[in-house]
């Protein structure tokens, strides 16, 4: 039996609707829109051009959040289109690395860089390529190992329906 510590998402995570920019303080995450599985979160600045990235809420095989990705585009290095942060639960082996699969079967395993009260995390830079390969995928899975089961991976996973749309809408 594995036995890890649920994620708490945020709040604003949680939400189905968009929230109303105005609404929102400065400095405070909001829900722009909601694409199948993926969701825009920006963040509230003074200005008018908040930063943003998408997001997804990673759930076990019961239905119960275990996980997040919280994903952006980027430019540099050359070759490489997203960069992300992949939250797992506290008990997560940190000596093995995070494996990502994606739909057409391509490997790509990351380790982790540091753990606090909500998990552990791996961070992930996405080549042209495996952006491609989500685009065109529906579904996927992440691999980790827990203290509690070495040796026995417990697989997750993660959704692309939306990815392709919610992807598109970043700058």
């Amino acid at each position: 039996m594995v036995a890890l510590t649920l994620i708490p998402c945020l709040t604003v995570l949680a939400q189905d609707q968009s929230t109303d920019r105005s609404e929102v303080p400065v400095g405070q995450h909001y829900l722009v829109e909601t694409y199948r599985d993926w969701q825009r979160i920006c963040v509230k600045t003074d200005g008018d051009d908040d930063p943003c990235h998408i997001y997804q809420l990673i759930k076990n095989k019961d239905n119960l959040p275990i996980g997040e990705i919280t994903l952006l585009k980027v430019s540099e290095p050359e070759g490489v289109s997203a960069a992300a942060t992949i939250l797992t639960p506290l008990g997560t082996l940190l000596t093995s690395k995070l494996v990502l699969t994606l739909d057409d079967g391509t490997k790509v395993d990351y380790p982790f860089s540091w753990c606090d009260k909500r998990g552990c995390y791996a961070r992930a830079a996405f080549t042209d390529d495996e952006v491609l390969s989500m685009k065109k995928g529906r579904s996927g899975t992440i691999e980790i190992e827990t203290i509690s089961a070495p040796g026995e991976p417990l697989t997750l996973p993660v959704s692309f329906l939306g990815f392709t749309a919610a992807i598109g809408d970043l700058r």
